[in-house]
């Protein structure tokens, strides 16, 4: 079974951007921020910007840069192989 985190991790990695709103009605996940440091910790180069929405409500928004991260992955793999 794949977890809400792999699920999070996998739609970043398409390039999509995640808000915790999204991650709720997408993924049923209530906890975008601990995952998010989950997957920071891991070392995915995960970037994120405060937003502000009409009402005046913050939100975090989350990213990878899929070219930086695809980098970081072939370096890794070539140094495993090593």
């Amino acid at each position: 079974m794949e977890t809400q985190r792999n699920k999070i991790k996998q739609y970043l990695e398409s390039g999509k951007s995640i808000t915790p709103i999204l991650a709720l009605k997408k993924f049923n996940s209530m906890r975008l921020a601990s995952h998010i440091h989950a997957l920071k910790t891991q070392g995915i180069p995960i970037n994120q910007k405060l937003c502000v929405n009409e009402k005046g409500n913050r939100y975090a928004e989350y990213w990878i840069d899929v070219v930086e991260w695809n980098r970081i992955k072939e370096l890794s793999e070539s140094f495993n192989d090593k």
